[in-house]
């Protein structure tokens, strides 16, 4: 069974994708940046809010949610997480354990649990990064599954926080992994959240498809493939050019705006891309 130990440092992530990858400082302690960087007050208040729930495993358990092996993991890494200073014994046993939790489970207070949980721990913990990965290589569908199932629930938070492991899974992947990554369906979901009339969701979404097209392989896969996708960030662009005043949300048509613009100079960096964009 997986468990989890004290350990005295909070580890790094490493990865294939990455160009410029900040390094940690001992001295001054400087933390890294994450691979998907998604930074808006409101999705990360979301992530907040859900660890300070009173979550109650035990209840989970009682209304036999989860096992009893489920529920000692669960249980640990609660009162591991207060510290983050603990290290995963068996990084492969924890991930099977979260990915069948998350491929069964419907109550979405536990699915949500199970997300920030993954997303923090691909973060924080390159040992559980690796063992998901490892994964991946062997069986794709089976990793991707559990977290296109929450693309599909009504929950918008609940469907970012999913996509953003999916993205997460695929900034980490080797370039033969990467062609394997479910562009269509990520990018068919990422298109209807551009489309919400709140401004939270319109730039966590239009971030994590920058953070997709930083993967050479996938701009092909959005210009040929997920054209919905692609025209949904154009209007977005021209709706904050022509009408700023109409995007009264907690983020300003100018930040939209910019994170539109990013996305498009990423696509231009493909040469045939580029030749047809203005077209």
């Amino acid at each position: 069974m997986a468990s989890l130990t004290s350990a005295g440092n909070t580890p790094t992530t490493s990865t294939s994708h990455s160009t410029s990858h900040s390094t940690k400082s001992k001295e001054t302690n400087v933390p890294e940046v994450p691979l998907v960087f998604v930074t808006n007050n409101q999705f990360d208040d979301y992530t907040r809010d859900v660890f300070e729930r009173p979550i109650s495993v035990e209840g989970f358990r009682n209304a036999e949610l989860i096992n009893n092996e489920e529920y000692e993991l669960l249980s640990k890494y609660k009162a591991a997480r207060s510290s983050r200073n603990y290290k995963i014994e068996e990084p492969a046993a924890f991930v099977n354990i979260l990915v069948a939790m998350l491929g069964r489970i419907s109550r979405v207070e536990l699915v949500l649990y199970l997300l920030v949980i993954i997303d923090e721990l691909l973060d924080i913990n390159p040992d559980v990064a690796d063992a998901f990965i490892s994964k991946l290589k062997q069986s794709p569908s089976t990793l991707y599954q559990p977290f296109l199932r929450c693309l599909r629930k009504d929950d918008k938070f609940l469907g970012l926080k999913s996509c953003k492991i999916l993205v997460g899974f695929l900034r980490r992947s080797p370039v033969e992994e990467a062609k394997k990554f479910p562009y269509t369906k990520t990018f068919s979901f990422l298109a209807e959240s551009l489309k919400s009339d709140k401004t939270s969701i319109q730039d966590v979404s239009i971030q994590l498809i920058r953070s997709i097209l930083q993967v050479s392989y996938s701009r092909a896969k959005l210009f040929e493939e997920s054209s919905n996708c692609l025209h949904e960030l154009v209007v977005l662009f021209k709706n904050t050019e022509q009408h700023p005043n109409h995007f009264q949300g907690s983020v300003p048509a100018s930040q939209l705006q910019y994170g539109a613009v990013l996305c498009l100079w990423l696509l231009s960096f493909d040469k045939t891309i580029a030749s047809k964009l203005n077209k």
